[in-house]
């Protein structure tokens, strides 16, 4: 192991990864990206190692403690883990962003409306007013048109 360079993925303090990482320790040989993938991987290795015990034919598992795989097993694991993970986030993230963009689209609209009907206050959030003109109907049925 090399001081400044992460065992696992290789990165450096100029090089970091693209997720972002800092280092663990003052040995400097662990970035936290690779730390929590490490962490997943190790998981995974006990639980594979807990299902063989329960494991009925034609299943075979083989697996051993994580402390018996060599460091180029580890670092397959967890690099796999990182990949996975990193590629959940991604999804994750264009999804959220998505449905962000499209509840900024909506609440445009309902400002618009806000604002050409004369109701929007100066200083008055646009939920607050909306409660605001809400509030003699509450008890009342008020249907709100849904997505399409």
């Amino acid at each position: 192991m090399i001081a400044g360079t992460c065992q696992y993925c290789g990165c450096t303090e100029e090089a970091g990864c693209t997720v972002g990482c800092a280092w663990t320790d003052d040995t400097q040989t662990l970035c936290t990206a690779c730390l929590s993938a490490e962490q997943l991987a190790e998981m995974f290795v006990r639980i594979l190692t807990d299902a063989k015990k329960s494991a009925r034919p034609p299943i075979q598992l083989v697996t051993a403690a994580w402390s018996a795989l060599t460091f180029e097993q580890k670092q397959l694991l967890v690099m796999t883990v990182r990949a996975i993970t990193e590629q959940i986030t991604r999804h994750v993230a264009t999804d959220l962003l998505n449905d962000s963009r499209e509840d900024l689209l909506e609440l445009d609209a309902i400002a618009s409306f806000l604002l050409g009907a004369g109701e929007l206050k100066e200083n008055e959030s646009i939920s607050v007013t909306v409660q605001r003109l809400l509030a003699p109907h509450v008890g009342r049925r008020v249907v709100l048109a849904g997505r399409h």
